[in-house]
């Protein structure tokens, strides 16, 4: 089964605490065996990757910052 644009509402347990997670997959699959994969592809005109703690925040959307970072 091939799902596109999959949203996802739930919640995350990382660590001690529960993050609400919302969003949409690209592309979620599921194999005859029941195996799970899912491919969520990021872009950006900006090198968040290569961003680091001496940059100026303020020029970066903090939650792109943190999906590349994760």
């Amino acid at each position: 089964m091939i799902l596109s644009e999959k949203k996802v509402v739930g919640t995350g347990n990382f660590g001690n605490n529960s993050t609400p997670i919302v969003g949409k997959m690209d592309l979620f699959v599921i194999s005859s065996d029941g195996r799970m994969g899912i491919l969520d592809f990021k872009c950006s005109p900006k090198e968040y990757s290569e961003f680091n703690d001496n940059e100026d925040p303020s020029k970066y959307d903090p939650a792109k910052i943190r999906t590349f970072q994760y």
